[in-house]
């Protein structure tokens, strides 16, 4: 099962090509994990993070005295809360670490800026400098875990019966939220609907009636419903659009290449015969040079491109 989009995902998308439907499902599994492993090269994530999927991590870095503030390291993806926060002063006598624990509520994340700031400056001024100061490390280090992911809602969506058999109807996102975790403070006025909510002809459904495929954004009913029946759904997606394009995009260009090199063509730049001529696209950069840009299609970097990282030297 990928990150952005599933086998399932990728054979319904108006991109598949025919070759998707005869290779094995753990081939097509593989390219997408590859495609996704490229995304977040190209997308600047450290590995050791996580990229535009929900997920748990810890980090470390710097203390900053001044402002307080310890910038998250794969933004732009949000954090949606912190679960503990602690500054290394110093080490004790048996190689633990001498830790100054700050309680996570007295932190506050900035959404759109994407860092973490402590809010008590007197459990810094007086509880920390002495020991800053006299034992510890020169900057200490912050240990942080958190949380971090999208959420994004999605209202009154019209789902496909796409097997026919009145029971399973499909959306157009997968990788739905199941919990809303984001901190208190962040949380809008009108919270999105998580877990999700779905309705027949416009009537809330118990949910003991469907069974929910949460990666696969699907529904399946325990009885069939009545033809011409409409099934909607409010729900939350963690993957943005984008990126989930983007994959698709670079999974069909994967697979357009892996067609070639059946055929023998994997290494051939130009082929001609008589009038016709094929050529294999190659990025350039601004001068001219071949790209040295992680592997992927025009199209999927088109797509990310206000996710992509960019160095300010």
């Amino acid at each position: 099962m990928g990150k952005y989009i599933t086998p399932s995902h990728y054979y319904l998308s108006d991109d598949s090509v025919p070759e998707a439907q005869t290779i094995a499902p753990a081939v097509l599994a593989r390219v997408i994990n590859r495609t996704e492993n490229l995304i977040d090269a190209y997308c600047g994530f450290d590995a050791r993070f996580g990229g535009f999927e929900p997920h748990n991590t810890s980090f470390q870095g710097a203390f900053d005295e001044q402002s307080l503030r310890i910038r998250i390291p794969n933004y732009p993806v949000p954090v949606r809360q912190v679960t503990r926060y602690r500054i290394h002063v110093s080490n004790q006598s048996d190689g633990t670490g001498f830790f100054a624990e700050i309680n996570p509520h007295d932190t506050v994340i900035n959404y759109m800026g994407g860092y973490v700031e402590i809010v008590p400056l007197q459990s810094i001024t007086y509880s920390m400098t002495p020991f800053m100061v006299g034992l510890g490390l020169r900057p200490p280090l912050i240990q942080i875990d958190y949380e971090a992911g999208f959420y994004f809602p999605s209202i009154g969506e019209v789902l496909e019966n796409n097997s026919g058999d009145l029971t399973n109807y499909l959306a157009l996102r997968g990788y739905w939220a199941t919990s809303y975790d984001l901190i208190s403070y962040l949380q809008p006025l009108a919270v999105p609907p998580v877990p999700p909510v779905i309705y027949v002809n416009g009537v809330v459904q118990n949910s003991s009636t469907y069974t929910l495929d949460i990666i696969e954004g699907a529904v399946k009913f325990n009885t069939p419903l009545s033809t011409g029946a409409v099934v909607t759904a409010d729900y939350v997606y963690t993957i943005p659009d984008a990126v989930r394009e983007a994959c698709i995009a670079q999974v069909t260009w994967q697979l357009q290449q892996r067609s070639l090199n059946l055929m023998g063509l994997g290494g051939i730049e130009v082929a001609r015969n008589r009038d016709q001529q094929i050529k294999r696209h190659i990025r350039t950069s601004a001068n001219n040079s071949p790209s040295d840009e992680p592997a992927l299609c025009p199209e999927a970097m088109q797509l990310l491109e206000s996710y992509s990282y960019i160095p300010i030297g």
